[in-house]
């Protein structure tokens, strides 16, 4: 990942990414970073492997698809945000390996995020693909309502474990919000018989467990005030599994931010449940954080 690389927002001509440019395209003009739109060519491939089927013919069209795409892309970055510099770029690969090579070098990708009936269970093969397999933050967004310069709602909603070292994943939700002078609200989930570090929890004594959650909850996100005085915090802690509260905490949120869930192994990070069921039901934009010292998400 790099700090100071592009935006970059992956496009397909779709409704879906055009709604991700005009995120990104907001993201990009608020950390004053330049925009790389990616289109991802699988068809190219075919004549570069001299694939006879795929004829010159077919090559000429399919960079006329491509320009198209992106001319499509740019105008719309345009349009959203005209102080931003926008460029396009062409990978002649298939779309998961094409988009994990071009993240190497980007601050953040951006991704549209489909729902549409039984595919959405499936969460788009290619947005899940990318999201375990790249280092640098992604944002999914949603195919309607994505992009708003009206930050209205709770503002940043971030999902907190504090069994987990979830600093990446504070950091990040708390830098959003002060970019976007919006309030954050961390939200921890927890049940009586999941017990936190050091914590013996007692099924019949729940309001104790809960002051408790409530004070670890604080612990994980303190610190931070200093750097971010603009933005106010507020605690939510709420009795239930994560699955199931995560995605429902972003309910007319501006950005729902998440830990990638699982160990990095082989280049690949495995989403964990509540990163999952975020990407999957929650109602607006969601922010996958990977870290070297925050890959784990709440397990619940």
């Amino acid at each position: 990942m790099s700090s100071t690389g592009p935006v970059m927002v992956g496009v397909d001509g779709s409704p879906a990414s055009l709604c991700a440019v005009e995120w990104a395209a907001d993201e990009a003009d608020r950390r004053g970073l330049p925009l790389e739109v990616v289109h991802v060519d699988p068809r190219a491939t075919r004549y570069a492997s001299g694939w006879p089927a795929f004829t010159r013919w077919d090559r000429g069209a399919s960079a006329d698809v491509a320009r198209g795409i992106l001319a499509e892309a740019a105008r719309a970055a345009a349009d959203r945000s005209p102080g931003v510099e926008v460029t396009c770029t062409t990978v002649a690969e298939l779309p998961v390996p094409g988009l994990v090579g071009v993240a190497r070098r980007a601050a953040l990708l951006v991704l549209g995020r489909r729902r549409i009936g039984v595919a959405d269970a499936l969460l788009g093969f290619t947005a899940r693909s990318v999201v375990e397999r790249v280092s640098c933050p992604v944002i999914l967004v949603p195919a309607a309502g994505g992009a708003s310069r009206r930050e209205t709602g709770p503002g940043v909603v971030v999902a907190v474990d504090p069994d987990e070292n979830c600093r990446a994943v504070v950091d990040f939700a708390f830098e959003e919000a002060s970019r976007r002078q919006v309030p954050l609200s961390a939200v921890h989930a927890w049940t009586a018989l999941s017990p936190g570090p050091g914590l013996q929890v007692l099924a019949d004594d729940p309001d104790h467990a809960g002051f408790e959650q409530r004070r670890l909850l604080a612990e994980a996100v303190a610190g931070r005030q200093e750097r971010f005085p603009d933005v106010a915090v507020r605690h939510h802690v709420v009795r239930g599994p994560a699955r199931r509260v995560v995605p429902e905490a972003g309910d007319g949120a501006t950005l729902l931010v998440v830990g990638a869930g699982g160990a990095r192994v082989r280049g690949r990070t495995a989403l964990g449940p509540v990163s999952d069921a975020a990407i999957r039901r929650a109602p607006c934009p969601v922010a996958v954080v990977h870290g070297s010292d925050t890959t784990r998400g709440p397990r619940t």
